[in-house]
């Protein structure tokens, strides 16, 4: 599994006017059970995204495309993970 971390760079304006193009390119990750949760970070600084198990170099190429990571907007950094302590509500999400 991955954690993305995404780090705004750009104006809140900017990020404004970029986030519906953002949010409906991630849409179909979601969907396609891709991308199983994301949000903004509390202090609004950016964004987390829990991702399921996958070819980093498609994660990237994912993640290039994003309008936020296009546009200059923001930044991301990719983390692995191997769970290995999981709550029973969580297994959904462990292959």
């Amino acid at each position: 599994m991955f954690i993305i971390n995404l780090t705004f760079t750009a104006t809140p304006e900017a990020l404004a006017e970029t986030r519906p193009k953002h949010i409906a390119y991630l849409k179909s990750f979601y969907e396609q059970g891709i991308f199983h949760i994301g949000g903004r970070k509390a202090d609004g600084s950016g964004g987390l995204i829990l991702t399921n198990n996958m070819d980093e170099k498609v994660l990237h190429a994912i993640m290039e495309e994003d309008p936020f990571i296009k546009s200059n907007n923001a930044t991301y950094r990719v983390t692995e993970f191997t769970p290995v302590m999981v709550s029973k509500t969580a297994e959904v999400f462990i292959e």
